[in-house]
């Protein structure tokens, strides 16, 4: 009894190994990367040239660099100086709120090897989140924010996806391993400052040797399992 308990601890242990090798990746808005892309008029240009320029936030909004799901610097961009203090004024988009009217869409290239994301995302005013260049909004798991909110509140939309305080709203994005596209289509309903925050975590494909690995482990617990029963039935 007490060899099969020290052959099963042994194999918890690689199975820790095999699943912990690879850490996550850190996914976070930050100057200098993407590409942005205007669907209204603007009196500037809309694209960011060089990629995403970082923005001073509202003291109302999200403060940057949130730390919710890992330690990376996380901030406030949009195409141009549209934050705190800025001096392009972007116009308000109209109901509906669809990909075809959004006041400006930032879009992150994401390469091959990673199984999932794991994201958090403020925006001001609200904003609707898309992969692959699908029109359809994700779905959230924090309730209300799977599609961008028309409705205004003190300093942005008033529930759902919002600009302020208090955890974002939370995505989790399968991606099988295959390199794909994230785009955030942001929308200003009100006449003052605008941006995207978002903070993620990309986790890893296991590498063939962690798949062994844990195949190995597994082969061990079964062995281990079927001598035991197979003791029992003699006995």
């Amino acid at each position: 009894m007490m060899k099969a308990a020290g052959v099963l601890a042994f194999v918890a242990l690689l199975l820790i190994a095999g699943v912990t090798e690879a850490p996550a990746v850190a996914f976070n808005s930050t100057a200098g990367i993407g590409s942005c892309s205007g669907t209204a008029t603007f009196p500037l240009p809309t694209t960011c040239v060089g990629g995403f320029v970082a923005i001073t936030p509202d003291p109302a909004w999200q403060p940057n660099n949130p730390g919710i799901l890992n330690a990376s610097p996380a901030v406030w961009v949009s195409y141009a100086n549209t934050g705190s203090g800025g001096l392009v004024v972007t116009p308000n988009a109209t109901p509906p709120l669809t990909p075809a009217n959004a006041t400006e869409t930032f879009t992150v290239s994401i390469p091959a090897g990673f199984a999932s994301l794991s994201l958090l995302v403020w925006a001001d005013d609200t904003a609707g989140v898309r992969v692959g260049g699908a029109p359809a909004y994700l779905a959230s798991t924090t309730p209300g924010a799977s599609a961008p909110n028309p409705v205004q509140g003190g300093n942005c939309a008033a529930g759902g996806l919002t600009c302020i305080p208090g955890g974002g709203a939370a995505f989790f994005i399968p991606l099988g391993g295959l390199a794909n596209t994230v785009s955030f289509d942001v929308f200003q309903r009100d006449g003052a400052s605008f941006g995207l925050l978002y903070q993620g975590e990309l986790t890893p494909v296991p590498e063939p040797a962690s798949l062994l690995l844990v195949g190995t482990a597994l082969a061990v617990v079964g062995y281990v399992s079927r001598r035991r029963f197979q003791k029992k039935q003699q006995g």
